[in-house]
């Protein structure tokens, strides 16, 4: 009986000697060396980097760092662009809008003159027509103010033509502008995620 329990025994312990082993060699075909992870480079002597190994964690941390300073910069860059290209853009605008303002005021001024010149010719005719007098003296007179009264004209259709420019380059200025804002945000936006990215990366 001695014998028998002896034997069966010797049999469990030599099943479970089989069982750890296989442990054994599962467990060292499945271990990772956490610093050869970590530390591996290409041309690093003590944690070469492997053919299909993958940049260790650390080298790859320093390079989303310097990808995630280089969007940084990247976007100071363009922050300072965009910055620079609004202030030039408002200045235009502001120099458009002064230019419109003084165009009014000479496209007023012209009207005035015309609707002025154009009583003065309507008087003149009435008193050419009423006192008969003069009738070449006159006839100058009305030539004359017929040909100032074309030239106010002329003058005024010339400004009224640069008011119309004006007007529609203040509209592009500030539809550039619009664009201008609406870019800033958009870059802004992106960094913000680029960053969200590369700090949770970094975690």
């Amino acid at each position: 009986m001695t014998s028998l329990l002896g034997k069966i025994l010797i049999v469990l312990i030599f099943v479970m000697s089989l069982v750890f082993m296989s442990f054994a060699v599962s467990l060292y075909a499945t271990h990772q060396n956490l610093r050869e992870v970590v530390l591996a480079k290409p041309d690093d002597p003590v944690f070469p980097q492997k053919p299909g190994q993958p940049l260790g964690l650390k080298y790859q941390l320093q390079g989303l760092r310097k990808e995630n300073q280089d969007w940084k910069d990247a976007h100071a860059r363009l922050q300072t662009e965009i910055k620079t290209e609004l202030q030039f853009r408002t200045d235009e605008l502001v120099k458009l809008k002064d230019a419109y303002t003084i165009r009014e005021e000479e496209q007023k001024t012209t009207e005035t003159e015309r609707v002025e010149l154009k009583k003065q010719l309507e008087e003149q005719v009435v008193k050419l027509t009423a006192e008969g007098k003069d009738l070449k003296k006159l006839t100058e007179e009305v030539d004359n103010l017929r040909a100032k009264l074309r030239e106010v004209e002329t003058k005024r259709d010339a400004n009224f033509k640069k008011f119309v420019a004006l007007t529609d380059e203040i509209v592009q200025a500030e539809g550039q502008l619009a664009l201008l804002k609406e870019r800033s945000t958009q870059l802004t936006a992106e960094v913000a995620t680029q960053a969200k990215v590369l700090k949770g990366t970094g975690q």
